[in-house]
């Protein structure tokens, strides 16, 4: 696969506003996830709303980063 025969998305969104400033991130992810028990989503894709926009680059660190590691952070319940 490439960037020219990669699959097509399906689905809402989940969005988070940009804040300027390195930092973390959060997506509220709960219609997603009841997606994927349902059988009708299969997984995440993060990508900047607008591609190949002018003057906006997001990064984002791997576990092996030596700050800002991503985190997984689950709520159960209320």
């Amino acid at each position: 696969m490439n960037w020219n025969t990669q699959p097509t998305t399906a689905g809402t969104a989940a969005t988070a506003a940009t804040t300027g400033v390195a930092g973390y991130m959060q997506w509220d992810v709960l219609a997603q996830v009841q997606a994927m028990y349902a059988g009708t989503n299969y997984g995440f894709l993060v990508k900047d709303q607008t591609e190949n926009g002018a003057g906006a680059l997001q990064q984002f660190d791997s576990r092996e980063a030596a700050t800002n590691k991503p985190q997984l952070v689950l709520t159960v319940g209320g």
